[in-house]
């Protein structure tokens, strides 16, 4: 089903709901709130991937009013947790612990 998609840009809740009506598969609880006729929206959430959490690192960084070279913030991308095993490219908690890995970093790095 997901091969139907060509892009990431092109999920939103419209597409979603199409695919799976093509697929001949539904959401419980979309077909209830249908069946009483109150409107509901299929909203996509997408795993964030490596880059997306590097831009949550820089901007976190740029709040912070600090800088870290491209190494540093690989290795702090490498301490965050990434799925699957095989490809680990998304991130298992999105950018929920940028914030305190940015600050742990930075208080390291000043350490030195």
């Amino acid at each position: 089903a997901k091969s139907d998609l060509n892009s990431l840009s092109k999920v939103d809740s419209g597409s979603v709901r199409k695919m799976l009506e093509n697929d001949g598969e539904s959401l419980p609880l979309l077909n209830f709130l249908s069946e009483y006729s109150i409107p509901s929206v299929v909203i996509p959430f997408l795993p964030l991937t490596r880059d997306h959490i590097r831009s949550c690192i820089n901007a976190e960084l740029r709040r912070s009013g600090a800088t870290m070279s491209g190494s540093e913030v690989n290795r702090l991308l490498n301490e965050l947790h990434f799925f699957s095993k095989d490809l680990p490219i998304f991130g298992k908690t999105g950018c929920k612990q940028v914030a305190t890995k940015v600050a742990l970093a930075l208080s390291r790095l000043s350490e030195l």
